[in-house]
């Protein structure tokens, strides 16, 4: 076989089987051949892969593998009670799992030392819940993975891989993140559990309250801000900003959750930094394009963030991913400017510079950008 053929059956094998792509590298391939609509129309081909496995989770089955857990335009989700745990997939459920009757003591089921005590909610990959954890004396929310089509796998080499993640999460110590106190595989699953968080997320606040003023999404943007730079410094990568993801506790903390995207994505096999993992109206231009993963996707995940709190909509939407996708190729992603021109240049400009189609760009860490933020606020 020559080698052009090789190359280009590889090519067609990690597309149908959802591997990572450097589209990079496929453009030299294209130009080197003379190929270029071909080697376009296989990227579209990639697109309409991708949405299926979208269509797959929509449906709740779990796809071979990671695939974005929402679609452009949706439905808002019902609120979920106060008190929502990290994970919880946006969706309230009963608080006894299975229709399980509590114990005396309030115990609807046990998890290696963990006392199960409310079901909070569940998704695709896993179920959350409020427990007890009697080592520590206080309560914590347990997000157990669900093993699904890929349980067998879990007894193998891929436990330790999402324990390695999950435990990566542990050493981050920061106010502005929700502290994960362990990770163990038991039962033929994997728990994370961490602090349990009293609050709303942000997405709730703003189902209620409306669109925030500058001010406001600037203090937020600061707390993110230093919360993403401990998740930087700890050499992890969130992948999932999104309002969903960042609550505000009773007290007023704010504090980013939900680092499922990256474990869920080892879970289904994509655990390169380039897998698609996310929500699509969140994720930057470069992951459209294959392109992996970094601080810099985080940082326009936090710009969209800011985007939608002052203006309950999204730089970019669409149907299907193809149609954010093209939004992105198309550089016609909406200005905050033209949506809210009342907010002060210092706040637009910042956002603006954070939504950069470019990532270099956007500030080169989230430290330049909580000062940029800062900045706004005086």
């Amino acid at each position: 076989m020559h080698d052009d053929d090789a190359r280009l059956l590889r090519l067609v094998r990690d597309i149908a089987d959802g591997v990572h792509v450097d589209w990079d590298e496929t453009a030299t391939m294209a130009a080197e051949t003379g190929e270029e609509a071909f080697f376009a129309a296989l990227r579209d081909v990639a697109h309409l892969v991708w949405f299926h496995r979208a269509q797959q989770l929509a449906a709740g089955v779990a796809p071979d593998a990671s695939a974005p857990s929402e679609l452009g335009r949706r439905k808002p989700a019902p609120a979920s009670p106060p008190g929502r745990a990290s994970g919880d997939g946006g969706r309230a459920s009963a608080p006894r799992p299975g229709g399980g009757v509590a114990s005396a003591d309030g115990v609807i089921s046990r998890w290696t030392h963990l006392e199960l005590r409310q079901k909070l909610g569940e998704g695709v990959f896993g179920e959350v819940f409020l427990a007890w954890d009697p080592k520590l004396e206080r309560e914590v929310a347990l997000k157990l993975m669900r093993g699904g089509s890929w349980s067998g796998a879990m007894s193998g080499s891929l436990a330790p891989h999402l324990l390695q993640e999950a435990r990566h999460l542990a050493r981050i110590r920061h106010a502005n993140v929700v502290t994960v106190y362990g990770a163990e595989f038991a039962e033929g699953k994997v728990g994370l559990w961490m602090e349990y968080i009293r609050g709303e997320t942000l997405e709730q606040v703003l189902g209620v309250r409306g669109p925030f003023g500058a001010r406001e999404a600037a203090l937020v943007g600061v707390d993110l801000c230093r919360a993403l730079t401990a998740v930087h410094r700890a050499g992890l990568v969130h992948r999932d900003v999104k309002a969903k993801n960042a609550m505000r506790e009773e007290g007023g903390r704010i504090v980013l959750m939900d680092f499922g995207a990256g474990i869920e994505s080892v879970a289904h096999g994509q655990s390169m930094p380039g897998a698609p993992a996310g929500t699509p109206v969140y994720l930057a231009p470069e992951i459209f394009q294959g392109r992996r993963a970094s601080p810099q996707s985080d940082l326009y995940s936090l710009g969209v963030l800011l985007y939608h709190l002052v203006s309950g909509s999204f730089p970019a939407e669409g149907e299907t991913l193809r149609d954010i996708a093209l939004v992105h190729e198309r550089g016609a992603a909406r200005v905050l400017r033209e949506e809210r021109p009342d907010l002060p240049d210092a706040f637009l400009r910042a956002v603006e510079k954070t939504l950069a189609r470019d990532p270099q760009d956007r500030y080169t860490s989230a430290g330049q950008l909580e000062h940029a933020l800062a900045a706004a606020l005086t």
